[in-house]
């Protein structure tokens, strides 16, 4: 399998009395500004915050890997996407899970895979390191083998839990470039700055 897109999302709601907020994901916008160090050109990859567009974009580009990063006031929007994008994409997209209300301990994990049935993996701690293992697992070993431990990232395979251990690798984000700097978040302003 070839990794040539990943679709990241944190998921917000879109009405009448959130339309005016400023939402940045910044948290997104350094994972994929480690993506792009480490892949360069040959990676695609972006983000989105809307539900509706992000499953439009999702089902018209057919991504290789779909990240979210999920909170617990965007756990069910998540959830509700999740079982729409595998049921429309089948089972070859990796679907990945990261962000603060993901716990690094096996009982939380486990929980969470039993909740969300759909996705592949977990990334926890830092998700740069995670998201960027789990990549290159998948051009490495040309698919997802889920019973391969990957360093900050769990993999559930027939009702187990696969990972390295609770060692959780740290990135000096001072090596990035900035997200804001590279134009990857002017698109979440939308002239809405002064």
């Amino acid at each position: 399998m070839s990794l040539n897109r990943i679709i990241l999302a944190d998921l917000k709601f879109f009405n009448k009395y959130s339309q005016y907020d400023i939402y940045v994901p910044l948290n997104l916008g350094y994972i994929v500004s480690h993506v792009r160090k480490v892949f360069g050109d040959s990676v695609e990859a972006s983000i989105h915050l809307d539900a509706t567009k992000f499953i439009a974009q999702c089902l018209q580009i057919k991504p290789d890997l779909i990240g979210f990063s999920v909170y617990t006031w965007n756990y069910r929007l998540t959830r509700t996407v999740i079982r729409i994008l595998r049921e429309k994409l089948g089972p070859d997209v990796v679907i990945v899970l990261g962000g603060p209300t993901v716990e690094d301990n096996e009982p939380s994990q486990t929980a969470l895979f039993a909740s969300i049935p759909e996705i592949d993996a977990i990334v926890y701690g830092e998700g740069e390191i995670g998201l960027v293992n789990l990549a290159k697992a998948i051009v490495e070993n040309d698919q997802l083998d889920k019973t391969q431990p990957i360093q900050n990232v769990v993999l559930w395979n027939d009702g187990l839990v696969y990972h390295k251990g609770a060692k959780r690798d740290l990135l000096d984000l001072s090596t990035l470039d900035s997200p804001y700097l590279t134009g990857m978040m002017d698109k979440f302003f939308d002239g809405k700055l002064v």
